[in-house]
């Protein structure tokens, strides 16, 4: 069996800066999209909604964890 092929290590920076690129051209065209609809204060309330899920989730898993 043959050995996986070397990649550069360029190849994967590059690779790592494009999906960084295309994440944050997501996040831009959702924000523009929510603030050209006007409802900017419903994207921050969503936002705060997950945050606030984030935070119980790894209080709950801090305080409480299972005995398996």
């Amino acid at each position: 069996m043959k050995p996986a092929p070397r990649v550069d290590p360029w190849v994967v920076k590059l690779l790592t800066a494009s999906l960084v690129v295309i994440a944050l051209a997501l996040v831009a065209i959702v924000v523009l999209l929510f603030v050209a609809l006007g409802e900017l204060s419903d994207l921050v309330e969503a936002i705060e909604g997950v945050g606030l899920t984030i935070s119980v989730f790894l209080t709950d898993a801090i305080h409480c964890p299972s005995t398996g």
